[in-house]
């Protein structure tokens, strides 16, 4: 049998007896019990913070209590959460990663037309962080991690059929749902007669190897339709894009500036305008 606590720790014991709901005489194993309720808890990735709320435990440094008290070490919140999704089956394993990438779609958006929401491509381009931070994203409809969860092939969840064009906060807002069952992406799939038979030059081009090839015409006449609508203006420093049909940005005018040819051998920078952040930068 296990021995007795002593009972100069009192702080020990207390804890014992309000999380373990016990009034007896504490031993070691009831301390054993108390520190595999707390490493469990730790290991879930709860701070020692969350815990001391969670059992309403009085102690103002709870953290300092575990390492002192209990001899127990604390993991950092990014160990925490990592061990978490581990043992949650959450976890971005490399063949989880792999499957990761194969599902990125592989195609010229530009180039299918049927796409969901392809006007708004058209419209807006796709979105890059500093290039185009007002263009669409290409959302998985039915999505990647429903196709991991459920051993669908990376083919299917690739397939321009299971591609939407939409908005980063409609993209956002989605999350990692689906807007199409998996039964109505084989269906669009079935309907997509000349995917697998894109040529170029008279020969079959395999999937990885198509984005290295020469943009068509048909590409290059969809840009240049979608470059008309946009137009270019200037303050003398600054150079922006917006669409044609939007008023002329406050200290703005038509044209381009050139920028310094040493910091890049482009001679203009051009911004993605949006009205919203004009009237930011003037209530600042």
């Amino acid at each position: 049998m296990s021995n007795l606590v002593s009972k100069k720790k009192h702080a020990v014991i207390k804890l014992c007896k309000q999380i373990l709901k016990i009034d007896v005489d504490i031993y070691e194993h009831h301390v054993d019990q108390l520190k595999s309720i707390i490493q469990h808890h730790i290991d879930n990735g709860l701070s020692p913070t969350d815990i001391k709320k969670h059992y309403d435990i009085e102690y103002t440094d709870f953290g300092m209590f575990i390492k002192k008290c209990l001899n127990m070490q604390i993991k950092s919140v990014k160990d925490g959460v990592n061990n978490y999704m581990l043992n949650s089956g959450r976890a971005i394993t490399e063949e989880k990663a792999l499957y990761w990438t194969n599902c990125k779609f592989k195609f010229d958006p530009f180039l299918e037309t049927r796409l969901l929401g392809y006007d708004l491509l058209l419209k807006h381009g796709i979105y890059h962080p500093t290039k185009n931070t007002a263009g669409m994203h290409r959302d998985h409809m039915v999505s990647v991690l429903y196709g991991w969860d459920n051993r669908i092939s990376p083919d299917i969840i690739s397939h321009p059929a299971n591609c939407c064009i939409m908005s980063p906060s409609d993209n956002s807002r989605k999350s990692s749902g689906c807007s199409m069952s998996y039964e109505q992406l084989i269906d669009r799939i079935s309907t997509w007669n000349d995917y697998e038979n894109i040529t170029f030059a008279g020969m079959f081009i395999p999937h990885d190897q198509r984005k290295h090839l020469p943009k068509s015409e048909s590409h290059k006449a969809k840009i240049s339709e979608s470059n008309k609508m946009l137009r270019n203006y200037t303050d003398g420093k600054r150079n922006i894009r917006q669409h044609k049909d939007l008023p002329v940005p406050t200290g703005f005018r038509r044209g381009m500036t050139k920028t310094c040819k040493q910091v890049s051998s482009n001679k203009y920078t051009i911004e993605k305008w949006c009205p919203e952040s004009e009237s930011n930068r003037q209530a600042d």
